[in-house]
């Protein structure tokens, strides 16, 4: 599913946010058959007192759409992130935040400038590395920042 929608949504050439949108939601579309069907003939089973379950389309669980639509999405962005120039990219990204920059104190202004070069290091590191570096490291990096878009969705929900 992450191979077939990565591809499919790469072809329409936009930009990295949207694109990242467009995988979530055709990775959910491709799944979304495998999820329905798997339910049907018993493939697998879930408890119906699992409150993160619970609610149902088509008797999968929303869930289940929301994992795949969310960890394709952040699984493209970091892939692109890493693949990219690395040319001072976040730094000239948070530069742009300006009015926000202006409300925080010294010290904090320099705790997010350090962080910055340490992720526009980090780009640089990776565009540089191997396929297999970029690739383990989107996929130790994609799980923590999907557990946290989750609980943010939960959250709000």
């Amino acid at each position: 599913v992450i191979y077939y929608s990565n591809t499919a949504a790469m072809r329409f050439g936009l930009a990295p946010l949207p694109e990242a949108l467009l995988v979530g939601l055709m990775a959910a579309v491709f799944y979304g058959a495998y999820d329905l069907c798997g339910a049907r003939f018993l493939w697998w089973t879930w408890h119906d007192t699992d409150a993160g379950i619970f609610r149902r389309l088509g008797g999968a669980p929303v869930g289940s759409t929301m994992w795949i639509l969310t960890y394709n999405a952040w699984c493209n962005l970091l892939l692109r992130w890493a693949l990219r120039g690395g040319n001072g990219e976040v730094e000239s990204l948070v530069r742009g935040w300006s009015f926000v920059s202006a409300k925080l104190s010294d010290a904090a202004a320099a705790k997010i400038q350090r962080g910055v070069q340490h992720l526009d290091h980090l780009q640089r590191y990776l565009r540089s590395s191997s396929i297999a570096v970029v690739i383990g490291f989107v996929c130790c990096a994609c799980t923590p920042l999907f557990m946290i878009t989750l609980g943010q969705f939960s959250a709000l929900s």
